[in-house]
């Protein structure tokens, strides 16, 4: 921080000019609205189109919609050439220079490519593509570049040289070296200057924009460090090497799982790709204070408020000049989280993996894993196995934040919703987004679709004992916010206007029950239904309960490991139950028809009590049956976890043998390449893994894993070596 000091007279005015700019941006973003904010529509009736209205702000875009096209590279290879005429090898980082010149980590070629103005691919670094760490010019050599970033004052380029866990740097001449990272490439955690502040599979690379500062995202270690550009002094900013899990707060306790991307806004507040913990994270400028700014820890696909939202292992992230983030998924598509509304919406790709170029929401991608904006407002794409640079312009108009129901119709350029409905559909909270000159508005139209309603009743097979009452419950489809009940006995009206009828004592055998309801929503049009399918009342004998438990484990396991215990009761009960379970005669669990402990130990006996009341019951107390708890040995479940085996084929160690993970039947293992990538996963271990990834042997090497033994217990993690 002591060169942030010598910063600051010069950062007050353009940082002054930047606040009053993003001011009047935010003054002048399109104010937009329809008419409703909740309509209802009846399928298969022709809607009026709903038109939306601008109220105030900046104009609206008017150029085209916003579209997705490949920039360069074709099929999969290592040759120069203009624009799609040259092939890359899974490239993963795009950095731009003022210029409007690309530079791509090609990460499989291990080379730098660069991508002029006019579209023309040349080789900028590492020439030969083969693994190394060679310094010099024409001779250089990279292992798996993973992503870089472009110093303007300079013109230096650094790259996050993941392989070979080294941060190097590109001349403006192309002379590369060496400039943190152990000088032979070993991976370790140390801070330190140069060659003695070690990574860890290096990815993601950024600079502050406030300092001389340089940020990465040391992947492996779960850390994010900071490397002065002055004397490569390298130190652990936030996190903790081998601490991979999901803590906010300060930095120094913080935690990551595997970060793997970094992006630094104007006002230095960095924000991390959280791969592992599928959110994006954000460590405050200034007070170092970590915490999620967006996603739910979920893995998942869902659009929203920026903490209800849920990615897939997120790969990339950039930021525009409004402070809008945009993060790359898993799931095939770019998203967008708003500076300014904090909605996350998706603003390109179908979701479906592919190639395709077009209208950005009907586009597709497979695995995009590198982003990086230029002057003029174009997002370029690194898609990786599609080995394409891919570039987003965006276009006025309007989009929608997911699929309206079947049979209507959004026009992306004037925002009229038009068509005729022929699916129902649930009340949906839709999203639109005004691309305005200046900035995005946003409105919200609630659209439902409804049917005419369909009803059934329960109990479909009513019985009862003679001279109680029976309670029946219509369920309805289609039957809106506001439907009105009239339930009929034997085609005579009864009851009251309610989703239930009581049918009284005085029912006798035979009595056919049946209920019409109205939906009321559309105004004017009340939709009727036709009666429920009828159900006639069956008097029935009185009913002897038996109560039975069982175990859900039916080998032996290791103590401390969760046994499931469940109730039935025969026959089966709508009535209400009560249920007390004992470990030892000592009430253990809550009031349910299952029971689960990990403190059970060897030779106690499980037993449950039930009371059950309800008409035609025999007997109401019922005591079950008693299991009584075996369990292995504690010396038979310590978790060993051998550090090499050698899948050979010579019939010794040809797979990674842990014996106790067989009294952990519910165990998750997981292998990881060095390149973050799963290689391997087992939920139980009764099949060890034999060193291959979909029949296929990997290569020798060291590889990282984590076994989730049972829960409730600490996961274990480290490394394991193929040797042959």
């Amino acid at each position: 921080m002591r060169h942030f000091n010598l910063l600051i007279p010069k950062l007050i005015c353009p940082l002054v000019s930047l606040l009053f700019f993003s001011q009047l941006m935010a003054q002048q973003v399109p104010i937009v609205r329809y008419p409703q904010d909740r309509v209802v529509y009846t399928l298969g009736n022709p809607i009026s189109p709903l038109l939306i209205q601008q109220t105030g702000g900046g104009p609206i875009d008017d150029s085209p919609s916003g579209l997705v096209s490949t920039y360069a590279g074709s099929t999969r290879g290592f040759s120069n050439g203009l624009g799609t005429a040259a092939k890359f090898n899974r490239p993963t980082g795009i950095t731009v220079a003022p210029d409007g010149t690309l530079f791509i980590a090609d990460c499989f070629n291990n080379s730098i490519r660069k991508i002029a103005p006019n579209g023309d691919v040349s080789t900028f670094a590492g020439f030969s593509g083969n693994e190394g760490r060679a310094n010099g010019t024409i001779n250089a050599e990279f292992f798996r570049p993973f992503n870089l970033a472009y110093q303007n004052i300079t013109g230096n380029i650094y790259v996050a040289d993941s392989y070979n866990n080294q941060i190097r740097k590109i001349a403006p001449g192309g002379v590369v070296s060496h400039i943190a990272g152990d000088i032979n490439g070993d991976e370790d955690s140390s801070d330190g200057q140069g060659r003695f502040g070690r990574f860890n599979n290096p990815t993601g690379i950024a600079f502050s924009p406030l300092s001389d500062l340089i940020y990465i995202t040391d992947t492996y270690n779960s850390t994010i460090r900071q490397m002065t550009l002055a004397d490569a002094e390298v130190i652990t900013f936030a996190g903790t090497a081998f601490g991979s899990t999901y803590v906010d707060g300060p930095r120094a306790s913080a935690r990551f799982n595997n970060p793997n991307a970094i992006a630094i806004d104007a006002l230095g507040n960095i924000f991390i790709a959280d791969y592992l913990n599928h959110c994006i994270r954000k460590i405050e400028a200034g007070t170092g204070i970590v915490s999620t700014y967006a996603g739910d820890g979920t893995s998942g696909t869902r659009n929203g408020s920026r903490l209800q939202a849920r990615f897939d292992h997120p790969t990339a992230i950039a930021i525009n000049f409004r402070g809008d983030v945009f993060v790359c998924d898993d799931n095939e598509i770019i998203r967008e989280i708003s500076a300014s509304t904090g909605e996350v919406i998706t603003i390109a790709g179908s979701g479906n993996q592919g190639s395709a170029d077009g209208l950005r929401w009907e586009s597709s991608f497979f695995r995009p894993i590198g982003l990086a904006f230029d002057r003029s407002g174009s997002l370029f794409v690194a898609d990786q196995d599609n080995d394409r640079i891919r570039k987003i312009t965006f276009g006025g108009g309007f989009s929608i934040d997911k699929p309206l129901p079947q049979g209507m119709i959004f026009n992306e350029r004037t925002g009229a919703i038009t068509g005729t409905p022929t699916e129902a559909s649930p009340e949906v909270t839709y999203t639109v987004t005004a691309h305005g000159v200046f900035g995005d508005g946003f409105t919200e139209i609630r659209i439902a679709v409804i049917t005419p309603p369909l009803v059934t009743i329960t109990p479909a097979d009513p019985a009862a004992c003679a001279g109680t009452s029976i309670l029946f419950k219509a369920v309805v489809t289609g039957g809106g916010s506001n439907p009105t009940y009239q339930w009929m006995v034997d085609g005579v009206n009864a009851g009251t206007d309610s989703d239930e009828f009581d049918t009284g004592t005085t029912i006798s055998d035979g009595a056919v029950i049946s209920c019409v309801v109205t939906n009321n929503d559309v105004a004017g049009a009340p939709s009727v239904s036709l009666p429920a399918a009828s159900a006639a009342v069956v008097l029935t004998p009185n009913v002897t309960v038996s109560l039975n438990i069982s175990s859900a484990q039916q080998t032996q396991v290791c103590p401390g490991y969760q046994i499931r215990f469940n109730a039935t009761l025969t026959p089966e009960l709508s009535t209400a139950v009560t249920y007390n379970w004992q470990v030892n005669g000592v009430t253990a669990g809550g009031n349910e028809a299952s029971f689960s402990s990990s403190a059970l130990e060897d030779g106690d006996e499980v037993t449950c009590t039930v009371s059950v009341s309800g008409p035609c019951l025999v007997n109401s107390n019922l005591t079950s049956n008693v299991i009584i708890v075996d369990l292995l040995s504690a010396e038979l479940c310590a978790v060993l976890v051998p550090s090499a085996f050698s899948p050979n084929g010579d019939g010794r160690n040809d797979t990674w043998m842990i014996p106790a993970l067989l009294g952990y039947p519910t165990c998750m293992v997981d292998v990881f390449g060095r390149d973050g990538q799963l290689v391997f996963h087992s939920y139980g271990y009764s099949i060890p893994w034999d060193g291959t990834k979909k029949g296929k042997q990997l290569p020798v090497g060291v590889y990282y894993y984590v076994i989730g033994i049972s829960p409730g217990q600490k996961k274990l993690s480290g490394h394991i070596s193929i040797i042959r």
